[in-house]
């Protein structure tokens, strides 16, 4: 519910034609170590934008947000504050024509604005520097046009903005950047949702939304996920694209779960048994003596299943060429935003980041089961553990079992959710039973298919 009065506009007053301006708004992400934009939505790089009026103009500058702001759409963001900073730049009786590299604007104020503003702008990347664009645009009398650029003419006046922001920031010019900081006066600002608008999802969002800081036990997992992500990778992402890497379309929907609930420590094992009298025996593992946290479960435990586990996977993503880093907690949150790439090669290995993704993914969460049927299925027998040999066949079966969804997933009758099945193919050929006898198109031909054999070499 809104609960300020509605934003309102002053009466159109005289427009001063003789002032009509043009802006060439042109969106740019900074590169970092890291460098490039990926196919997968992650990212987390600063961001830049540039407003163009005229060659040499005093009107032309880049803009980027007062604060460090991590965002998956940085050109986007980019645009946004270069348009803020047309906006500021131009008298509001003087109309003004912004020219943008991209939809995103035109498509937002026209198409979108009104959705989002009776849903309280929830769920909107970049939402406070829209809303700050929408209200310095309101506060205008004069009329105000957005499109993309086109034509021959357009163009070329971008390619010249771009070598003008270039040669600028080249020579260090102390003129050249603005901070944009977000907000809008009260009377421009619309707050809440409207009440003809919400559903019973969009309410509990809401209040969910409303609700001040997170779970202690949360911040503390997420802190040092994102330490040992800065430690490994020389990279700092935001927790948001911790939490969006969980969600990823590459790990099966039970694990996702597992994940969620795993970086929210709100598993029932380890120290949530120690606050409840007469059940604190529960939160030991009675086969190390110690407290059986997760991570204890996962990486620490000498009880038959989270060693074998490892071992196994380990043999089997060394057949890729590529080192193994070996296994952590942290490890385990963060499979999605790990980035792989061989010696002297800058490209990314998209075939085995996705390979990554699906084998740790699969073999934490084939520990946690395990640790399950033992503990509590078995939690009369206090000597019963897997034997390595049922521990192989299991671990076999998951991975057999998601590569074969794989196939399937490439099929036509799946419609727009097909998978490529290059995509497959780079995936799983490094790790297939026989190879180098298989056909080229081993998907399409119906062809029998495996995993390469890995054995645990210890006995049982």
């Amino acid at each position: 519910m809104h609960d300020r009065p509605p934003a309102v506009r002053p009466k159109k007053g005289i427009q001063v034609q003789e002032e009509d301006t043009t802006f060439y708004i042109i969106g740019k992400k900074e590169k970092g170590e890291d460098n490039a934009a990926r196919d997968d939505g992650l990212a987390g790089s600063l961001t830049e934008g540039y407003a163009y009026k005229a060659f040499g103009s005093r009107a032309n500058g880049a803009a980027r947000p007062e604060t460090e702001e991590h965002t998956y759409e940085p050109g986007i963001l980019g645009e946004i504050t270069a348009a803020i900073l047309a906006t500021d730049r131009t008298p509001g009786d003087a109309p003004l024509h912004l020219i943008c590299t991209s939809t995103f604007i035109q498509k937002a104020l026209i198409e979108k604005l009104g959705e989002w503003e009776d849903h309280a702008w929830m769920g909107v990347e970049n939402a406070p520097f829209i809303y700050t664009l929408v209200g310095k645009l309101r506060k205008r009398c004069a009329v105000t046009t957005i499109r993309k650029a086109k034509g021959h003419q357009d163009w070329s006046q971008v390619a010249a903005a771009r070598q003008e922001w270039k040669d600028r920031a080249e020579e260090s010019d102390p003129t050249l950047q603005t901070r944009i900081q977000a907000g809008v006066d009260d009377e421009f600002n619309i707050t809440g949702m409207r009440i003809s608008s919400i559903s019973q999802a969009w309410a509990y969002a809401g209040i969910r939304a409303l609700k001040e800081g997170s779970r202690r036990r949360t911040e503390l997992r997420m802190d040092r996920t994102l330490v040992h992500i800065e430690r490994t990778t020389e990279r700092k992402p935001p927790a948001k694209e911790i939490w969006r890497g969980i969600k990823h379309k590459d790990i099966s929907p039970s694990i996702a779960d597992f994940l969620w609930k795993t970086m929210h420590d709100a598993h029932r094992c380890g120290s949530f048994w120690t606050k409840i009298p007469r059940y604190e025996d529960r939160g030991q593992c009675h086969h190390c003596g110690v407290e059986e946290s997760m991570e204890h479960i996962l990486t620490g435990c000498r009880a038959n299943g989270q060693s074998e586990v490892w071992t196994l996977t380990e043999k089997l993503w060394v057949k890729t060429n590529l080192p193994w880093p070996g296994i952590t907690m942290a490890d385990t949150l963060s499979t999605p935003l790990r980035r792989w790439r061989r010696d002297g090669e800058k490209r990314p290995q998209c075939g085995a980041e996705r390979l990554w993704r699906i084998i740790v993914t699969e073999a934490t969460f084939l520990i946690w089961k395990l640790r399950c049927e033992r503990v509590i299925s078995h939690s009369e027998e206090n000597e019963w553990q897997h034997t390595r040999t049922e521990i192989q066949n299991r671990w076999m079966a998951a991975l057999t079992k998601r590569m074969r969804n794989d196939v399937a997933s490439t099929h036509w009758r799946n419609g727009s959710l097909a998978i490529k099945k290059t995509k497959i193919m780079n995936t799983w050929h490094d790790v297939l039973k026989d190879r180098d006898r298989l056909p080229k198109d081993w998907i399409s031909k119906r062809v029998l298919v495996g995993i390469a054999p890995v054995e645990d070499t210890e006995p049982d």
